[in-house]
């Protein structure tokens, strides 16, 4: 039983990181996107 808790909690983790990674992804590529963007005005 203790065993499977454990591995649940590992997955909830992993979720929140994984979620995390992903929510970095995004913001960078706008920040890339709006420096490109900048860079196309001037």
């Amino acid at each position: 039983m203790k065993n499977k808790r454990i591995d649940k909690k590992k997955e909830v983790v992993k979720d929140e990181f994984e979620s995390k990674l992903l929510d970095l992804a995004r913001v960078t590529k706008v920040t890339v996107f709006l420096k490109q963007l900048k860079k196309q005005q001037k």
